[in-house]
Formats: structure tokens, sequence, C-alpha cells
């Protein structure tokens, strides 16, 4: 990305909001993928079906591994999306992509918690992708 010329400063564009508005999603998305690890590891029960009946044959704990993993990357690029990184918009976008792909995969083991964070995963790569260049303050 080219820099500004000397003197000349930018101002942010009502936009500006959307990328706010995404990082504090990834955070608190972030924050749910945790919640869901932790129920998927010291709560199986609670799940709507076994993890047999999945569409990715995978037990509980690994989802719960995959969970945590998602959950704390999306929490460290919210954070460096507040913070103005170029690198923190990479992570939200391939992050988000990959936990609303893991949760379709895994709908059926709770559906509204999944279709949730989809449509949060969905909100933040818009944000992210459309107007994430205009958060550099």
């Amino acid at each position: 990305m080219a820099h500004a010329h000397p003197g000349v400063t930018r101002t942010p564009t009502r936009w500006v909001g959307w990328v706010v508005f995404a990082s504090f999603t990834m955070i608190t998305l972030g924050a749910i993928e945790v919640m869901m690890a932790m129920v998927a590891f010291f709560n199986k029960a609670y799940y709507s079906v076994a993890s047999s009946a999945l569409a990715l044959h995978i037990n509980y704990t690994g989802w719960g591994i995959i969970q945590l993993a998602f959950g704390l990357l999306l929490i460290a690029a919210g954070y460096g999306l507040l913070a103005g990184q170029t690198w923190a918009r990479a992570v939200a976008i391939v992050v988000a992509f990959l936990s609303a792909v893991a949760n379709l995969a895994f709908i059926a083991a709770n559906p509204w918690w999944a279709l949730t964070v989809i449509t949060l995963d969905v909100i933040v790569i818009y944000a992210v992708s459309v107007h994430g260049a205009e958060a550099r303050f």
C-alpha cells in the first residue's frame, strides 16, 4: 500500500465502522469458539448427536482443539485489526473462512451455535475484505 504524501492527512471514512465492528465481532466470536471448545472437552453429552454421526469423522476432543485454535486466533486477529495491523486482516479472512467451513461440517452437533458462528464469520469476511484497508489509523 502506498503511503500518503507528506503533509496530507487521510481522514477515515464511515466504513471504518465496519472494520471496528468486525474487530469486536472477531473478539466475541473467538470467545464463543473458546467456550464451544470447553464444552467439547468437558461436556460431550451437550451436543445433539454422537461424534460418529458428524460429516467429519473426528471425536469431540479433536473438535475442541480445532475450536480452541480458531478462537485464540480470532481474538488475536481482532485485537490486531483494532491496532490497524495488515497481518490481522489476512489472518481474519483466512481464519473466519476456515471457521465457517468447520462449523458447517459440524452443524449437526449444535445447529444454532454453528449457524450463529457461520453468520458472524461471513460478516467478518465482508467487513475486513471490503473495508479493511480503511482501518489504518
